[in-house]
């Protein structure tokens, strides 16, 4: 693949700083669209002898194979099903770097990689396409469900739904990856650090003796993802899918969940009018104020706060 207008990737470290490995100092006179003050720069930047991108004549298009099976049975009103969903995923694009070669994966080797410089017209790196990339899911889904329903003043809803699904990918680092660092032969399959259960509920109640105000609301809890600890650029620490999040109680469920979160609601119709009817809303998001913690960057210890904080919403509605 031939660029007709290269690009260029230049990382400037912070102001009045000391650029670190790989970064260039910042200069006020970059700010300019005159491409002869930026020659210099280019020319004695990492990489500014350009790259090489092959992708072969006969590339693949990403294909999938999905299938699901399950049973389904009405309880009365209530209606529940259990059902398996797989999916396998083949023939994902992705690039290898040729000029590369990784050093004994999973060793206390100091240098991850020996790089090299293309002999080739003397570009920085050859990357070559393969389609290598691929997924594989697995998951079992368990949902019961009674419909909204009135009788007389009084009515109501609820649904459960739980999930416990597995995903890995083998040529990359994580689903998606479109570059396989140094190449597709060093990443085997590995299962992905997603979250591995989740259950959804959901209710919507007639309260007909408290003014005919309609109570709902709507839980979300999840196990919460695992996190590596370091990276594979630093093998003597680095431990796959070691670290869990805080894990915290919900109910009858005691430390089982790592992200955890409860929205509720009120809503009062009033009577129809001049052929319209009017809804008042109030809505309480988040609210137990749960924190829910994410952003660990390779560490054992959460540096953020992934969800809203609790916050309270006013609304009302005309229908006509």
């Amino acid at each position: 693949m031939k660029l007709r207008r290269p690009a260029y990737t230049v990382l400037f470290a912070d102001p009045d700083s000391t650029p670190a490995v790989g970064e260039v100092a910042w200069n006020p006179s970059y700010l300019t669209t005159d491409t002869t003050v930026l020659k210099t720069l280019i020319a004695g930047s990492p990489g500014s002898l350009g790259e090489v991108w092959l992708i072969p004549n006969n590339a693949k298009v990403p294909k999938s194979t999905q299938w699901n099976v399950g049973v389904r049975h009405a309880f009365g009103s209530v209606v529940a099903s259990v059902a398996y969903a797989g999916v396998r995923g083949y023939d994902q694009l992705v690039f290898n770097w040729a000029n590369i070669k990784w050093n004994n994966f999973g060793t206390d080797s100091s240098s991850c990689c020996d790089f090299s410089r293309s002999p080739f017209h003397g570009f920085s790196n050859i990357l070559y396409a393969t389609n290598s990339g691929k997924t594989w899911y697995d998951a079992i889904q368990v949902q019961v469900s009674r419909p909204y329903r009135k009788t007389g003043k009084w009515g109501w809803g609820a649904d459960l739904a739980y999930t416990n699904a597995t995903r890995s990918v083998s040529g990359v680092d994580f689903p998606g990856d479109q570059f396989a660092f140094p190449g597709v032969n060093v990443i085997l399959k590995h299962p992905v650090n997603d979250e591995k259960s989740h259950v959804t509920m959901d209710w919507i109640l007639d309260m007909p003796y408290a003014y005919g105000v309609q109570f709902s609301g709507l839980i979300n809890l999840g196990s919460g993802p695992r996190q590596d600890v370091s990276g594979r650029f630093d093998p003597k620490n680095y431990q796959p899918g070691a670290f869990m999040l805080p894990q915290s109680n919900f109910l009858i469920f005691p430390g089982a969940w790592g992200y955890r979160n409860v929205d509720l609601r009120l809503r009062k119709d009033f009577p129809t009018f001049s052929g319209g009817s009017v809804g008042v809303t109030a809505d309480l998001f988040n609210a137990f104020n749960y924190q829910n913690y994410g952003c660990t960057y390779g560490g054992t210890s959460p540096n953020c706060v992934v969800s809203d904080p609790r916050r309270l919403q006013i609304g009302a509605e005309y229908n006509f």
